[in-house]
């Protein structure tokens, strides 16, 4: 059994990913704002510095959630292989869907929440109690010194 890493702040986490070369960021079945918004902006601002990423959801995207521009790149078909695996917004490991025994399968996993109550399933996790997961992926790509443009910045 692997070890569980906890982290408690954004530097350690940032460290840890930016040594990453692909990334498959994942996010909770029955999607809302919040998973859709943090998931896409970790995956553009992964790709500005270098690491190529890609975005998953095991459901589709609510039409309610159009209006997101970028919304359209969210895949349901895992494709390639990736370094590491991402969960974002997802307190609950089942919650990840079809994607759920690959990302307890893979070597190295992420889960990076929000929710008090997420039992800590990653390789690595970064758990900080906040009002949206949003603003845990804004800190973690201030800290990995992603520009925030306008698309980034609309998703959070």
């Amino acid at each position: 059994m692997k070890q569980k890493i906890n982290l408690k702040n954004t530097k350690d986490i940032a460290e840890k990913l930016f040594k990453e070369k692909s990334v498959a960021v994942l996010f909770h079945i029955r999607p809302d704002g919040d998973a859709i918004g943090s998931a896409l902006a970790l995956y553009f601002g992964l790709n500005k510095i270098g690491i190529k990423a890609d975005v998953y959801c095991a459901d589709d995207i609510p039409e309610k959630f159009n209006f997101i521009v970028n919304a359209s790149l969210v895949k349901k078909k895992m494709q390639g292989e990736y370094s590491a695996l991402v969960a974002v917004d997802c307190g609950e490991i089942n919650r990840l869907g079809d994607f759920t025994e690959l990302y307890l399968r893979h070597k190295n996993t992420y889960n990076i929440d929000h929710h008090l109550s997420n039992d800590k399933y990653g390789d690595i996790n970064f758990v900080k109690n906040c009002p949206s997961n949003s603003e845990n992926v804004y800190n973690l790509l201030k800290e990995l010194s992603v520009p925030i443009d306008t698309d980034i910045a609309n998703l959070l």
